[in-house]
């Protein structure tokens, strides 16, 4: 997913979430969160439905787009980590779906 945004830019950053047994997941119901990247501290953040979903090739594949504002930390190059869970299913890990960076 890594990605590189430019500050004050609004985009739409899309994650692809996977079910590694096939399982069809095209009905289910996704939240997805992102935050400042802390290294392998970063927990999730507030949980929000996606601002886009799309369908995938597969019914075990979907994508999820969330609308971001370019926005760094101190002036500084500041890279964001998005995590994905499925709403209606809690026993279901958090997804980590990888970061993107926005740069001054």
């Amino acid at each position: 997913m890594a990605r590189t945004l430019k500050q004050g830019s609004v985009e739409l950053v899309w994650s692809t979430v996977a079910d590694s047994t096939g399982q069809d997941i095209s009905g289910d119901t996704f939240q997805i969160s992102h935050v400042v990247d802390a290294g392998s501290s970063t927990q999730p953040g507030a949980w929000e439905a996606p601002h886009a979903l799309s369908s995938s090739p597969t019914i075990s594949t979907r994508r999820l787009g969330k609308l971001v504002t370019g926005a760094v930390v101190g002036g500084k190059r500041t890279r964001y980590r998005v995590f994905a869970k499925v709403s209606d299913s809690p026993e279901v890990p958090i997804i980590d779906c990888g970061t993107y960076t926005v740069l001054p």
